[in-house]
């Protein structure tokens, strides 16, 4: 298994880390917070083949990135838990 924190803001003059995900050859999961309250319909989770678009409505995007390999979109699935733990 893989774990992977991925570095784009700042903290402190620290990096923190806006997700983190694991993989295995078969699996990959990725945990996000979101921001407190936000309900399920306020966010924008889409999953393709050979992209993952992750933000809320009418926002720049959380995270917009291109997947290195294939993934099956067909058995991706996201949930937030809490209004604010987003899990794909």
């Amino acid at each position: 298994m893989t774990e992977t924190v991925a570095e784009n803001t700042t903290q402190g003059g620290l990096k923190k880390a806006p997700y983190t995900w694991t993989q295995t050859l078969n699996d990959m999961t990725l945990e996000m917070k979101v921001p407190k309250g936000t309900p399920p319909k306020n966010l924008d989770v889409r999953i393709t083949a050979g992209h993952l678009f992750i933000g809320l409505k009418g926002q720049p995007p959380i995270l917009d990135a291109d997947f290195t390999d294939q993934v099956n979109s067909t058995e991706s699935t996201w949930e937030l838990e809490g209004r604010e733990n987003l899990t794909l």
